[in-house]
């Protein structure tokens, strides 16, 4: 079954004036049985398991990537705020609630 995949970021203007940017992200993926009709069990294996996997995968890699400034996607943040700053300030408050979410985990 060939498969093929892209993904893209599109900036988004502020909500409200004075707002923040925003930044819309699309993960497409392609995928041709080769049959007419995809069968719904399929779909629901689509929808239901690896949707949530590339989404639990996404996030191990944002909270693994940014554990430490000094790693190469920081770097990078860093070097070209031009390219990077609407996903920054999004990406810290993320970071942010992930880092809430362990505290409130660790007081149980």
């Amino acid at each position: 079954m060939p498969v093929g995949c892209e993904d893209e970021l599109t900036p988004n203007h502020a909500c409200c004036t004075g707002g923040q940017g925003r930044v819309r992200a699309s993960v497409i993926t392609h995928m041709d049985p080769h049959i007419k009709h995809v069968p719904a069990m399929l779909l629901n294996f689509v929808l239901k398991v690896m949707s949530p996997f590339i989404f639990g995968t996404i996030q191990k890699v944002l909270k693994s990537e940014f554990s430490s400034p000094d790693k190469v996607l920081p770097c990078r943040m860093r070097e070209k705020p031009e390219l990077y700053g609407l996903v920054g300030p999004r990406i810290a408050e993320y970071i942010h609630q992930l880092q809430e979410e362990e505290s409130l985990l660790a007081q149980t």
